[in-house]
């Protein structure tokens, strides 16, 4: 029981510490916390086609491969850490799941190209085109 209070007291800290500052995690980092709690929850299928659909939102949106390279690195410490952090507590799976699900991104058209539709109409197309491919075929 001590243990488990201790533990749970070190756990928070950093996480008070960063509230306090004002710090709030980037687009990447939110997408990973999402990422995390949904691997917790073993939504493989759904998880699948949020990573691709990130993946290509994040190559389409860095204006270089080190950016690029930067976000998915952010991705996926976040999707790390949310992951352990949701095996410590007792997370809703059902609630999480929905909720998941609802995310805008999930109701990204991604196509063969990698070029995105958002759900807004905007296109976001692979870094150096201005159009998507004219035989691209929507893959979600």
């Amino acid at each position: 029981m001590k243990k488990n209070l201790l533990l749970g007291i070190l756990f928070l800290l950093p996480f008070q510490a960063a509230a306090q500052t004002g710090d709030i995690p980037s687009e990447a980092e939110q997408m990973g916390i999402a990422a995390g709690i949904a691997m917790r929850c073993r939504a493989a299928k759904e998880l699948y086609k949020f990573e691709e659909i990130v993946s290509r939102y994040f190559a389409n949106t860095a204006p270089n491969q080190k950016l690029e390279e930067e976000l998915l690195s952010a991705y996926l410490r976040a999707k790390a850490r949310s992951y352990i952090n949701s095996a410590r507590q007792n997370v809703n799976c059902a609630a999480d799941l929905q909720g998941f699900a609802k995310m805008p991104i999930m109701n990204f058209e991604l196509y063969s190209d990698g070029s995105l539709k958002t759900t807004d109409g905007r296109w976001l197309y692979p870094r150096g085109k201005k159009a998507k491919a004219a035989d691209a075929v929507r893959v979600y």
